[in-house]
């Protein structure tokens, strides 16, 4: 059985009615200079109710900038834009690194307000139906999003290589986002520091929570504007602007607005972490007919299997998994998310040969989050999600193969599995990170090593524990 990539399962429209083919999970993205202006948006459920609140302004984006601080401000606007909308205040913006041209721009789609599917079209306003914020997508940081986009657009619109341009980021890149950007090839700008899960948490600029080759790339790849009056730059010599100085009070402004925004999102996430004991089995339930239609139609997999314990993976579902990996062209892996009823919900091979940044782990968290999004944010099935689905911290992520200790998209996958379970792990024990097989590149105990050098999210409060499967 091949299972579709999340791009195939629903397409959207670009401003000049061109179809998405790619990734539907995109929320921003304005692409303005020599490849004129085009808007982003990802697929809206139609039942999804209007919103009827005030507006929330998109950021105004310029076509250029011309130096570290005006770069600064332009990720500070949309960062703040992201905590308007509910989410994080992180954002990021490609830069060209030869003119300055802003190719785009996007700000944290990790929650929205409920009842209300965010648009941030260019110039074009956005309006919040509702103070509460819901999980939509944990791996939608504004870096990775910006790289998939790169990927759907980069032969369309004619866009620059990777290596002649700079991401910058108001905040230093987590786990998930630096993998990402370093198998991109991107040269990375950073303002502020993340001392809990960045990847420079420690200030020191010697990435010594990477293994390497990536730590050596990300030394010529990563920098970190200095400031008038502050730090010295630090980092590579091909970051954009790297000879410019911003203004201390922009680097704080950055740190300061995320700080803000996470407190808020913690209380979000929290309230939509239902313990599953107070959730009802939508495989036995008649009427969760409409969670089980929706998941197969992201995943032809979903609800095909049922394990009686949903740490406990049998062979049935390694070999769904090996099919999906055969059948998928070019993939190397595949991974299925469980829920807490042994529930099969979302099954994808990697696509690494189509998009060099698409992991199976990422499909599936993606493919799990914005179904369940989309069904809570409609008026005809909210009830019955609510009843029915909680955060996928409480199931169990399986892998065909355990991550690779020193593959860029492994590392993003660790990233991306922490950035999803946020926390430790309701039941630590058999793990909810579990494998098949060994990695098909490294062994596990090089893993383990590597996931013990990580930034303290992911080493210490998550404790990533990846385990082989016991049959």
């Amino acid at each position: 059985m091949q299972s579709q990539t999340p791009s195939s399962r629903a397409t959207t429209s670009l401003e000049f009615g061109e179809s998405l083919s790619r990734r539907n999970l995109l929320k921003a993205a304005t692409v303005i200079g020599a490849v004129s202006a085009v808007g982003l948006t990802a697929c809206s459920s139609s039942s999804t109710p209007s919103a009827s609140a005030s507006p929330v302004p998109s950021p105004t984006t310029p076509k250029t900038v011309s130096n570290a601080e005006e770069a600064g401000q332009l990720v500070l606007e949309y960062a703040k834009y992201g905590a308007a909308i509910g989410s994080y205040a992180i954002a990021g913006a490609l830069i060209h690194n030869a003119t300055g041209n802003v190719i785009g721009a996007v700000a944290s789609d990790v929650l929205f307000a409920i009842q209300n599917r965010v648009n941030q079209f260019l110039e074009q306003q956005v309006t919040s139906g509702s103070s509460e914020s819901f999980p939509y997508d944990p791996t939608a940081h504004g870096e990775r999003q910006l790289t998939y986009w790169y990927f759907e657009n980069r032969t369309r619109l004619n866009l620059p290589d990777a290596k002649d341009i700079t991401l910058v980021t108001s905040l230093d890149p987590c786990a998930m986002c630096t993998g990402t950007v370093l198998a991109a090839g991107f040269n990375v700008g950073v303002f502020a520091i993340d001392p809990f899960a960045g990847i420079n948490f420690n200030s020191s600029g010697a990435f010594t929570d990477l293994p390497e080759p990536l730590r050596a790339q990300a030394k010529r790849r990563f920098g970190y504007y200095g400031t008038q009056g502050g730090r010295a730059y630090v980092g590579g010599p091909d970051v954009a602007f790297s000879g410019t100085l911003a203004n201390q009070s922009t680097l704080d402004d950055c740190y300061n607005t995320y700080k803000a925004s996470a407190d808020n999102v913690l209380a979000s996430r929290k309230d939509s972490d239902t313990d599953p004991s107070q959730l009802l089995d939508p495989a036995t339930n008649p009427e969760a007919s409409a969670i089980i239609s929706a998941y197969q139609k992201a995943c032809p997999s979903a609800f095909t299997i049922k394990l009686k314990d949903y740490r406990r993976p049998t062979p049935e579902l390694q070999a769904l998994l090996t099919k999906l990996r055969d059948s998928t062209p070019g993939a190397t892996s595949a991974v299925a998310y469980i829920d807490p009823f042994g529930n099969v919900l979302s099954t994808f091979a990697d696509s690494l040969a189509q998009d060099p940044v698409a992991t199976a782990l990422q499909n599936v968290i993606q493919t799990y989050s914005q179904t369940r999004f989309n069904l809570t944010n409609s008026a005809s099935t909210h009830d019955i999600a609510v009843k029915s689905l909680t955060s996928a911290k409480y199931g169990t992520f399986v892998f065909l193969n355990a991550p690779s200790p020193r593959v860029a998209t492994s590392f993003a996958d660790l990233g991306a599995f922490g950035s999803t379970v946020g926390t430790k792990a309701p039941v630590p024990s058999p793990s909810p990170m579990q494998f098949f097989d060994p990695p098909l590149r490294g062994t596990v105990t090089e893993l383990r090593k590597v996931i013990a050098g990580m930034p303290p999210l992911y080493s210490q409060l998550v404790a990533i524990n990846p385990q082989p499967v016991k049959q």
